[in-house]
C-alpha cells in the first residue's frame, strides 16, 4: 500500500476522482491522503502504467483545482456509498 499526502482533503478528493476518470482505482485514505492498493502479483508495465496515469490526476487538479473538484461533487463522487 502506497499514500500520498496533499494539501488538503480537498486536493486529496479531486485527484481521487481525476485518477477514477482515467481509470485508475485510487481511495482517500484519512483528510489528505489518497492510498493505492496495487495487486499482489503485478508487472512492471502495469505499476508504469498506473504511476503514469496518477502523475497525469495530479497535474490536472495543479491545473485546475476547483474544476477538478467541481467535477466530483456534480457527479456525487463525495457522498456516502449507500449502507457505509
Amino acid at each position: 500500500m502506497i499514500g500520498v499526502q496533499f494539501d488538503s482533503g480537498e486536493t486529496a478528493e479531486a485527484v481521487q476522482w481525476a485518477a477514477f476518470q482515467r481509470g485508475l482505482l485510487v481511495l482517500e485514505a484519512g483528510e489528505d491522503v489518497v492510498r493505492m492498493s496495487p495487486p499482489l502479483v503485478v508487472n512492471a508495465a502495469e505499476v508504469d502504467t498506473a504511476v503514469w496515469l496518477f502523475g497525469e490526476a495530479v497535474s490536472a487538479v495543479a491545473a485546475d483545482p476547483r474544476g477538478t473538484l467541481h467535477a466530483a461533487h456534480r457527479w456525487g463522487a463525495d457522498e456516502e456509498p449507500v449502507g457505509g
